[in-house]
């Protein structure tokens, strides 16, 4: 799961349906890309960043990548 990504859009008071419609994605999208379930292109996570003002979009995927280094 991505908890930066989730706590961040949660912050600015959005829903997962309120993002998907500012980052011009389906809904779907965005809680399969929150859950680390698909990625999506590097144009949809630049628009997630802007949108919900994160420092990067590895901070998004933080929880993600520390998942995956600690299956290693």
């Amino acid at each position: 799961m991505r908890i930066n990504m989730m706590a961040a859009r949660k912050e600015k008071k959005l829903t997962q349906s309120q993002l998907a419609k500012i980052v011009g994605v389906s809904l779907n999208q965005i809680a399969f890309m929150e859950r680390g379930k698909v990625g999506g292109s590097v144009e949809t996570w630049i628009k997630v960043r802007d949108a919900l003002d994160a420092p990067s979009i590895d901070w998004l995927l933080e929880e993600t990548i520390t998942k995956q280094r600690k299956d290693v």
